[in-house]
Parts: structure tokens; sequence; C-alpha cells
């Protein structure tokens, strides 16, 4: 699957101003079942290596150069960039330094998440 959205050959069967787009994650298979679709391997350092493959080879082509994140309300579908137990902020970490520095080569080794910081409001 997301092979085949880096790859040349998918990219020339786009039609103009097709708008690159990326997902930390997906799994739907708890709302389709045996029809479900997955992003195999699906962790922070993934993540980092697809982001480095699309500002290589896909967003000069993407519509204005835009990169779209599918990850908003998709908890449902382990597509989302909040902090979680198992990976802490690592995702944002992720898309943040991509941001920042888009040039940069990463691949897909494992990350460590910082220890968690609570933040305490005082009235």
């Amino acid at each position: 699957m997301i092979a085949n959205s880096v790859s040349e050959s998918y990219a020339r069967t786009l039609p103009e101003n097709t708008i690159c787009g990326i997902m930390p994650s997906w799994d739907n298979t708890a709302r389709r079942g045996l029809s479900a679709h997955m992003a195999y391997g699906a962790n922070p350092g993934r993540f980092r290596y697809w982001l480095n493959q699309i500002a290589r080879k896909r967003l000069e082509g993407s519509y204005r150069q835009e990169l779209f994140v599918n990850a908003w309300n998709e908890w449902a579908e382990k597509a989302m960039l909040e902090p979680t137990q198992s990976y802490g902020d690592l995702y944002l970490q992720v898309l943040g330094s991509q941001i920042a520095a888009p040039a940069e080569a990463g691949g897909a080794e494992e990350l460590q998440p910082q220890k968690e910081k609570r933040l305490s409001a005082s009235v």
C-alpha cells in the first residue's frame, strides 16, 4: 500500500492538481472486519521514512506542493498525531522535524518517546 503510493508509476496515474497525502498509521479492522485496510509496521520511525519519501519523490508534483496529513478524529483507525501511551509525542516530533528540515534524510529506525511532560494549571 505505502510502497505503491510513492512509486513513479502510481504517480503518473494521478490527475493533475492532486494533493499529496499521508497518514501516521491506518487500521480500520474495528469498522471493516475482514475487508479492512492496514498500514503494516506503522510507527513513528516508519512515518518519518514515509514523509521523507514523499518529500523526495512526490511533493514537487503535488498541487501547490501541499501535503495533506490525515490524522483528524481518526482514533478508531489509528491515524492520529496526538500523544499516546505507546509513542508519546513522537509523531508530532517527526512531523515538526520534517517541516523544519524537509531535505534531511531519515530512515525507519526505531524512535524512543520522550518522557511525558505534564502541565499544571495554576488558578
